[in-house]
């Protein structure tokens, strides 16, 4: 995933959700333009940190991530939201689901 801008460009916000969102130190947090930052940001980010990563990410590469989201990534009240706010329909991911 490529974001719309270089990495010395991304908003403020999106540098404090890669410290505050990810709080088990014994791992390194993932890249902003991964998948695990832009499902984390959509399940638990602040309004200014979703502002942030739609402005820095166009439309398609966020309805990727949630195509690849592994099941439990997001809750079905998130995965709806997302859906919604993309306008896609996407099933929820099944745990039974080869991903």
């Amino acid at each position: 995933m490529q974001p719309t801008g270089s990495k010395a460009e991304f908003p403020e916000a999106l540098i404090r959700a890669r410290k505050q969102l990810f709080w088990d130190r014994r791992q390194s947090p993932p890249a902003i333009e991964s998948p695990g930052f832009i499902l984390k940001v959509m399940e638990i980010g602040t309004w200014e940190m979703v502002e942030a990563l739609e402005a820095s990410f166009p439309n398609p590469l966020l309805v990727q991530a949630l195509e690849m989201a592994p099941c439990g990534s997001l809750s079905p009240r998130s995965w709806n939201f997302w859906c919604l706010r993309l306008g896609i329909d996407v099933p929820y991911p099944s745990r039974f689901a080869v991903r």
